[in-house]
């Protein structure tokens, strides 16, 4: 489902995730953290895969 679509990894476990998705012929970009991942995006909202942790941090930022 997401090989033919702009995929970025960020966050503590980015690397283990973007070579996961590299045996997987998923291309993806790591970035520095979420900020950037998501600024990278060019193609509207962007569809978010998430841990609890990083979604309710996600969901706190976007309430300020």
């Amino acid at each position: 489902m997401l090989r033919d679509r702009p995929v970025w990894v960020a966050g503590d476990r980015a690397l283990d995730l973007a070579v996961r998705l590299r045996y997987a012929e998923v291309p993806c970009a790591v970035a520095a953290g979420v900020d950037e991942a998501l600024s990278g995006s060019d193609r509207g909202v962007p569809d978010l895969i998430a841990n609890y942790t990083a979604f309710r941090d996600l969901v706190t930022r976007s309430r300020q």
